[in-house]
């Protein structure tokens, strides 16, 4: 199987602002942006996303595209940052921010959701995927798919910020039958694959 995991495109938010759980909608340029991002995937058989707006535009035109529906879990929804919710990054106090920084593993930010708690959900779901012929794709966010990024290619916690996937971008992975996973390629935003 080779699974594909596909970041929403740019949400409608002021830049410099915290949004997790916030559910924000598609960019102005959303329907264009979406457009171009299912443009540069290749056929799937299963798609999976997250329940916020930003992820099921996308996953819904894939699913339209490739005659596929949309299985919808919570387990995709991006970190919760609690408080901190469409708070401006600057606003929030600093001794909190450093707070986080120290323990990104155990500390909750704005009283959210730790990323060990999106860790363990992330995992359960992995554990859950079908390892059969066929590719499937994970629409989410940047943190779950960092976190489902790194649990099937068996790398710690501790690499979680080492990964960046811009809007509408995508890495492939090959899931053999056993276990373990190999990074294939990485889908830019821009339709090429970076070196």
């Amino acid at each position: 199987m080779n699974l594909l995991l596909v970041r929403h495109t740019r949400p409608l938010i002021a830049s410099g602002r915290c949004y997790g759980r916030l559910d924000v909608p598609l960019a102005a340029t959303g329907a264009s942006d979406v457009e171009a991002a299912i443009g540069r995937l290749k056929p799937v058989a299963r798609i999976y996303a997250s329940p916020a707006r930003r992820c099921q535009a996308l996953a819904a035109a894939l699913g339209a595209r490739d005659g596929v529906p949309v299985t919808t879990t919570a387990a995709l929804e991006e970190l919760d940052f609690g408080a901190w919710e469409g708070e401006a990054w600057e606003r929030i106090e600093r001794a909190a921010i450093d707070a986080w920084a120290a323990d990104p593993w155990g500390y909750a930010p704005g009283g959210g959701e730790t990323l060990a708690t999106l860790w363990a959900r992330v995992a359960a779901f992995a554990a859950d995927l079908p390892r059969d012929d066929g590719r499937v794709a994970v629409v989410s966010h940047h943190g779950p798919l960092r976190v489902l990024l790194l649990q099937l290619l068996g790398r710690p916690w501790q690499e979680f910020f080492n990964h960046q996937l811009d809007f509408g971008a995508a890495f492939e992975l090959e899931l053999p039958a056993g276990a373990g996973a190999r990074l294939v390629t990485a889908v830019a935003a821009t339709g090429t694959a970076p070196h």
